[in-house]
């Protein structure tokens, strides 16, 4: 199946914004903030890209689900695992790494970020539920449902129930399920949508996506400043600017004519950078502390440092047999 390079060059702009997600300091400045505000829609559009490469299958077995999940959970094992095994020798303590494990999925482990797998795992289950509504001509139907439940409920959780913040991310289903619905429907009409595309002016095109993300940028600050300043950014996914946000950028690059082979090269790190980055980050952050609070230009320069970091330690561990089995899903 040839690769959509719009959807690759999505992915690994989103994976760069995920690492500056951790990293940037959004009271170190203005571009920090807009920087670190922005990184909010970089895990809708990894759903909605993981939506628009079943979309692009022409079936989907049980076996096929069943094989990615049961990886998906081999990785994130083996890491448990073998940080595990490192600590007991370097320190002599056994930690319960299976009870890490299964906590990870939940954002309480060790490997908190390991809770997007958790989202990938439940998505893989509910694809072929998602391919039959499509084969019965609803997924129109079922996209209208999962956008007006997310902002039923997000409206709700602004109207005394907090309560709904406290679900774990990897747990609210109906938010992620509606970007992956979102990027199957995609990659179904992706002929139409190019061929309209084509006809719409590249300018406009980058101003809408411009306006979206600034659009979001204000309503998520204005709700961190003003109402609500515990809320994470992931409890803005199911809101409409961040679905609008969303939906523009993944449109506006996903389906852009772009082709460069930097971008193949890149794709294969993605997976590595985010799996690797906190732990890079860690290291850096006691090698370098004064750039995490030394200024905005600092504090960038952490971020490109950091990603830039994580990417060569990927790019040596793809190049380790077995080992490159770990940054690989």
């Amino acid at each position: 199946m040839k690769r959509e390079q719009g959807i690759d060059l999505l992915r690994v702009i989103s994976c760069i914004f995920v690492v500056g997600l951790h990293t940037l300091m959004p009271g170190q400045g203005i571009i920090n903030r807009i920087l670190s505000v922005s990184g909010a829609v970089c895990i809708p559009l990894f759903w909605m890209a993981s939506g628009f490469g079943i979309g692009l299958k022409q079936k989907v077995t049980m076996k096929y689900t069943m094989k990615k999940i049961l990886r998906i959970l081999l990785v994130c094992f083996t890491w448990e695992f073998c940080h595990a095994m490192v600590m007991f020798v370097l320190t002599g303590n056994m930690r319960n790494f299976i009870s890490s494990y299964l906590l990870d999925f939940v954002q309480k482990g060790l490997f908190f970020h390991f809770w997007f797998m958790g989202t990938m795992i439940i998505l893989y289950l509910l694809a072929p539920v998602v391919i039959n509504i499509a084969a019965q001509n609803k997924i129109k139907i079922l996209i209208i449902v999962l956008m007006v439940l997310n902002l039923l409920l997000d409206v709700l959780s602004y109207r005394g129930m907090s309560a709904l913040l406290k679900i774990p991310s990897s747990a609210r289903v109906w938010t992620y399920e509606l970007y992956f619905v979102l990027g199957y429907a995609a990659a179904k009409n992706k002929d139409k949508i190019k061929a309209y595309r084509m006809q719409m002016n590249r300018i406009i095109t980058a101003a809408a996506g411009m306006f979206a993300l600034i659009l979001m940028c204000v309503w998520i600050s204005y709700v961190k400043d003003s109402i609500d300043p515990t809320r994470g950014y992931g409890d803005f996914h199911m809101s409409m600017p961040v679905i609008i946000a969303s939906v523009t950028v993944f449109y506006g690059i996903g389906f852009s004519d772009i082709r460069a082979k930097w971008i193949g090269r890149l794709i294969g790190l993605v997976m590595g950078i985010y799996i690797i980055h906190p732990f890079v980050l860690a290291v850096l952050d006691k090698i370098l502390p004064e750039f995490t609070s030394g200024g905005s230009a600092l504090n960038l320069l952490f971020w490109l440092l950091t990603t830039a970091s994580s990417a060569v330690v990927t790019l040596v561990m793809t190049k380790i047999p077995l080992v490159k089995e770990m940054v690989r899903l």
